[in-house]
């Protein structure tokens, strides 16, 4: 079986809960960063699809949630296509939020959708959950107590 190198959310001994998880990933890392610069791509193109096309509510709680349900689903992609590349933790909130950003602003400027600093927040929601889960579970996995022979 292969292993994964080293990195951000790698361990060196073996985990009976994350095992399938890894070997999901050995068996398709190569094809998780075309994935999540496909998804990329297409939520950027939905995200800018004229509003006779959308339902487009001024507010709505179903907008928010899309919102940040396309966000998580896009860091989950992030940490499982960067997976094996350490220090990109960070990178990845930092490149999901300024791309949040920039289609409120694309939207703002293009004269049929409106940009919603709301939308951004329901974004970042989606973020720093995903993210956060994703840190909390490294930091757990950390702190187990070694197994060690007295």
């Amino acid at each position: 079986m292969q292993t994964r190198p080293a990195g951000k959310f790698s361990n060196s001994k073996p985990d009976p809960f994350l095992s399938p998880f890894d070997s999901f990933l050995n068996r398709y890392q190569r094809l998780l960063k075309p994935l999540l610069y496909l998804a990329v791509g297409v939520v950027f193109v939905l995200a800018l699809t004229p509003g006779e096309y959308l339902t487009n509510p001024i507010f709505s709680v179903w907008d928010k949630a899309q919102h940040g349900l396309t966000f998580a689903a896009l860091s989950v992609l992030w940490l499982m296509a960067y997976s094996s590349t350490p220090n990109l933790f960070w990178k990845g909130v930092l490149v999901l939020a300024v791309f949040g950003a920039l289609i409120e602003v694309a939207q703002y400027f293009s004269g049929y959708r409106n940009g919603d600093p709301l939308d951004w927040c329901a974004d970042m929601v989606g973020v720093v959950v995903v993210f956060g889960a994703a840190g909390w579970l490294h930091l757990r996995r950390q702190r187990r107590p070694t197994d060690s022979a007295d």
